[in-house]
């Protein structure tokens, strides 16, 4: 458990770069007081239930892709300083291989 936290913590670390985010909230929340004082009509979207089909997502599942993904990303941008892979003939390439299930307390 802590290898994987840590590799997700590996790959999401980057450097700080505080013009890369933009603070969206403070926006809408200025541009919904701009409309209340001109007057307009504010209609606030209900909030989606579980009986509406909210999706259940599996965590491990959502952490494994995300450190996928991040690794993907940071070989793509080392790109230039790295070989490419090339298959020589005759031999196999690995097959992914599915993740290992957890132990849960009627399997142990």
């Amino acid at each position: 458990e802590m290898k994987l936290a840590r590799q997700i913590i590996d790959s999401l670390a980057t450097d700080w770069k505080p013009e890369r985010y933009h603070d969206t909230y403070t926006e809408e929340l200025h541009d919904l007081l701009d409309k209340k004082a001109k007057g307009k009509e504010i209609v606030a979207e209900p909030a989606a239930s579980e009986d509406e089909g909210a999706k259940v997502l599996d965590l491990m599942a959502a952490l494994e892709a995300s450190v996928s993904s991040a690794k993907r990303s940071k070989k793509t941008a080392r790109k230039g300083t790295a070989r490419k892979a090339t298959a020589r003939p005759g031999t196999r390439t690995a097959k992914k291989r599915a993740p290992a299930r957890r132990k849960t307390a009627r399997s142990a």
